[in-house]
């Protein structure tokens, strides 16, 4: 009896250590690592790989990207003074600055105006949807210019002639040859010198423009302008007066225009009138002392020579 209980019981571990075994075959073996070029290569090669993309998005970083970005809003509005100072205030917000106006007032038509801001980059799009709420847009445009790869190739020549301008400022301390080789050293520095000064001012007006957007702003009243205060009559009187002192002064400077212009062509015309003037002068006056001198003629024969004839 006990041999039976004990077979049975090898047959039932058999059985259970049999299946396990199957089982285990069933779950998928994790994947063993990549190697390449020997053992230790792919602990290696996972490393370098980790490595490198850090340094890809810190090259990113240093790179920043330069844009110089441009808008133009051309808006009617319903009340131009009021229009202005809102985009006034719309420009302090922001933190930026007019570069230049030009409003034209003409009684019986529209008043415009014409507005070049200036504005941070970082408050580019804020300014530009401020802008369309003061008015009727007739036109809204926004571009941008990407510049990165001409700054920073700028940016590479200036460092490279900065190098090469202390080479040759060493250079010249330590010359003590001719006087034709330290000039010559001269004029070399003096060019690099030049692209550095030009490669300067051109980043700098880069950075400006990248720093700080161009937007030209055009506003349109959508009534006739009409001005504050008609002029009396003492003030159309001395604008008459003052108009047709400035047409006098017009008129005298052109006159003394003319002559300075025609200067050149009298005397030239001077010089081949004189000897006609001078031919008709000696005619004139032989003629004169011909008509002066007296015509002989016979005198009448005396009344007593008469009479003794008779």
């Amino acid at each position: 009896m006990r041999q039976l209980m004990s077979i049975a019981l090898l047959v039932v571990v058999g059985f259970l250590l049999g299946c396990g075994g199957q089982n285990a075959d069933h779950f998928p073996k994790a994947a063993a690592p990549k190697r390449q070029n020997g053992g230790g290569g792919g602990a290696a090669q996972d490393k370098v790989v980790g490595e490198r993309k850090p340094a890809g998005k810190a090259a990113e970083k240093a790179t920043p990207r330069k844009i110089i970005y441009t808008g133009l809003v051309d808006l009617i509005v319903d009340d131009f003074d009021d229009s202005e100072g809102q985009l006034r205030q719309l420009v302090e917000e922001n933190e930026g600055y007019i570069a230049d106006s030009d409003i034209y007032n003409q009684p019986g038509s529209p008043r415009s105006g014409t507005w070049t801001l200036r504005v941070p980059t970082k408050h580019f799009s804020a300014f530009m949807q401020a802008l369309v709420k003061l008015g009727e847009v007739r036109k809204r445009t926004t571009g941008s210019q990407d510049i990165t790869d001409a700054y920073f190739d700028s940016a590479a020549r200036l460092k490279a002639d900065e190098a090469e301008e202390k080479s040759l400022l060493g250079l010249l301390e330590k010359t003590q040859g001719r006087v034709e080789d330290i000039l010559k050293v001269r004029d070399h520095l003096r060019t690099v010198r030049g692209q550095i000064e030009q490669n300067k001012s051109q980043l700098q007006r880069w950075d400006k423009d990248v720093d700080m957007a161009t937007v030209t702003v055009k506003l349109l009243d959508r009534r006739d302008y009409s001005p504050p205060l008609m002029p009396d009559f003492g003030s159309t009187v001395g604008r008459t007066f003052r108009g047709s002192i400035e047409a006098l002064v017009a008129v005298g400077k052109g006159i003394i225009l003319m002559l300075v212009a025609l200067a050149p062509w009298l005397a030239v015309l001077g010089l081949f009138t004189a000897p006609v003037w001078l031919i008709w002068r000696r005619r004139r006056a032989a003629n004169v002392e011909a008509l002066a001198t007296p015509v002989q003629t016979a005198s009448p024969p005396d009344a007593g020579s008469q009479q003794a004839d008779e």
